[in-house]
Parts: structure tokens; C-alpha cells; sequence
């Protein structure tokens, strides 16, 4: 017994179709009963593209940067720095810095903004950066004494975040005056 068959045992059914049939498969259930056209040359261009991005993040995501000390005339990595392992090893517990940087690289180039929250301790320290998805964030420029800032509203419990607690790589954001 396979292992997905041992955790979904009632659910797991197979079929073998060919290609006409998983086109007119997804082309009746595309878009919740709109009609979509789904052809094989688009099938195989959203495969492409899936699969340009997979490349793109694996091979960014072992870029990891580096903390650059200057110290008698050169340059050294600066691996005794106090943020060198939260940077290169492990940003937040869930997940380590390749997979950030992974996963930060592909919600840029699938939803135009990536985020990632630097997260900090009673006196200020950084002790952690977590990822948010780009659905999760609303972004606005709001004016605070004549000085224009962006501001991060995280839907779920609706924390007001300041830009210089914010990772924000973006390509295209709408920047609202008001939360609504």
C-alpha cells in the first residue's frame, strides 16, 4: 500500500486519461462553469512557465548574501556577525534561508510583490524574518507629518507594520491612502 493510500484511503481513486480527455476535462470545469479554452499549446506554455520558475528560485535561492566585514584594507564575510545565521541559516523556525529565499523569489515573479516581516525582540534586536504570502498583505503610502511612509496591514489580524520592518520586493503594487 502506497503511502498516500494509507493517509487518504477512502478518497484516493486512479484514472488514466489521455490528452483529449484532460482537455475537455478542464475546459468543462475551468473557471466554476465559465467556459475556458484550455488547448494543448497553453497546456504546455503554463507547464514552461511553472517550470522557468521553479529553475529561477532554485537556482537564486542557493545565492545566499553575505555579511561583508572591511577590516585591514580587504573585504571578509563577517561570520561573527550577530545576524551572519539568521541570514544564511535559519531566518525562522519553519523554514531555512534557502527555502525563504525560494519561496520569496517565486511569489515575486507569480504575484509581482514578495514579503517577509523582520521580526524583533523587546530592545530591537532582529531575531527572526517571516514570510508572508502576497495575499496576506495590503500595502499603502500613508503621510505621517508631512513625511510619506509605507505601511503593511496583515489581513489576518490586521497589525499595522512600518516599512522598516518589511522585505517588500516588488515589481507592481497599488498603493492605497486608506485602509478600507
Amino acid at each position: 500500500m502506497s503511502t498516500l493510500n494509507r493517509f487518504f484511503p477512502a478518497k484516493v481513486q486512479q484514472r488514466t486519461i489521455d490528452s483529449t480527455q484532460l482537455l475537455t476535462l478542464l475546459n468543462t470545469q475551468a473557471g466554476g462553469g465559465k467556459n475556458v479554452m484550455v488547448t494543448p499549446k497553453k497546456a504546455i506554455a503554463l507547464g514552461v512557465v511553472f517550470e522557468c520558475i521553479d529553475i529561477i528560485t532554485r537556482t537564486l535561492s542557493l545565492v545566499s548574501p553575505k555579511i561583508i566585514e572591511l577590516r585591514n584594507g580587504g573585504k571578509y564575510i563577517a561570520s561573527n556577525h550577530p545576524y551572519y545565521n539568521l541570514l544564511t541559516l535559519e531566518p525562522y523556525p519553519l523554514y531555512d534561508a534557502s527555502k525563504m529565499y525560494q519561496r520569496m523569489i517565486a511569489n515575486y515573479l507569480l504575484f509581482g510583490n514578495a514579503y517577509a516581516r523582520i521580526l524583533r525582540d523587546n530592545i530591537g534586536r532582529v531575531i527572526g524574518i517571516k514570510l508572508y504570502e502576497d495575499s496576506e498583505v495590503d500595502v499603502s503610502v500613508i503621510e505621517i507629518d508631512g513625511i510619506e511612509n509605507h505601511w503593511y496591514k496583515i489581513s489576518k489580524t490586521g497589525e499595522l507594520i512600518n516599512q522598516m520592518d518589511m522585505i517588500h520586493l516588488y515589481d507592481f503594487t497599488l498603493d492605497y491612502r486608506d485602509w478600507e
